[in-house]
């Protein structure tokens, strides 16, 4: 024991402790062996009890430059038989229970990079009981010069290369135990809605209540000349008359004098 009286713990610290290695190669190893508790408030090979401290808890810091190499943490479990997690976080508190800050303005880091290769699950899941929010909200801030960004960017990419195709769905939605009766699609700017998808199917363009397949308040500009869709056909006679009809009914025309 250092710095105590009447241990408890093989090792029991009380005070400052300071470990200093000037040489390469590693500075401090703990080898456990046994089955330490699993408790998060009282278990594991490591505890650091915080209660008493009104401070910071566990702290890395590093100010090393472009010489360094190694991570300032690594987490690995490297048997593919091992059932628990690799990080495990509880919270209670009133702030956010993760955070990162990323300050550094090279192209190629991103704040949180996230790699998946099992290919028989997601790579990111997500869970939430919001009531009135987002259980993913992104929020992209703009000064007007960032014409080439985007809230939300998906890239389909194809790994063999070359002129090889995926043929992955670029945005899948379902409501796998029971429908919902919300809206699918809900499309805004600066609270104007401009394209709704209902829970039945009804899309509507500028038109925040739709009561049909397809139903637009405005007008509709169609560029196609003499194409037929299903029983829709639409035709231009010249560069002032065009019309549509419908296979079995009449036909509507409009020409501008």
């Amino acid at each position: 024991a250092i710095g105590s009286l009447v241990p408890t713990e093989l090792l029991s610290l009380t005070g400052n402790f300071s470990i200093t290695n000037p040489n390469a190669g590693k500075t401090f190893i703990i080898d456990p062996n046994g089955a330490a508790p699993t408790s998060t408030s009282t278990g594991g090979a490591i505890l650091l009890e915080n209660t008493g401290n009104t401070g910071g808890g566990f702290f890395i810091y590093s100010n090393a430059g472009s010489t360094a190499t190694g991570r300032l943490m690594n987490i690995r479990a490297d048997n593919n038989q091992f059932p628990q997690p690799a990080f495990h976080l509880d919270y209670d508190g009133t702030a956010n229970a993760f955070e990162i800050i990323h300050s550094t303005n090279d192209s190629s880091s991103n704040a949180l990079s996230i790699t998946g290769s099992n290919i028989n699950d997601t790579t990111f899941g997500i869970f939430g009981r919001e009531y009135d929010k987002g259980t993913l909200k992104i929020t992209h801030i703009g000064n007007g010069s960032d014409i080439s960004a985007a809230a939300l960017s998906i890239d389909i990419f194809n790994s063999t290369g070359g002129s090889g195709t995926t043929a992955a769905q670029g945005i899948f939605m379902d409501a796998t135990t029971g429908k919902t009766t919300g809206k699918l699609l809900n499309l805004r700017n600066f609270g104007d809605e401009y394209l709704t998808l209902t829970a039945i199917g009804y899309l509507g363009l500028n038109n925040s209540a739709p009561t049909s397949r397809l139903d637009v308040q405005g007008n509709i500009s169609v560029s196609a000349v003499n194409n037929t869709i299903g029983l829709f056909q639409m035709f231009q006679f010249n560069s002032t008359c065009a019309g549509f009809k419908i296979a079995g009914g009449g036909e509507i025309l409009s020409c501008t004098p």
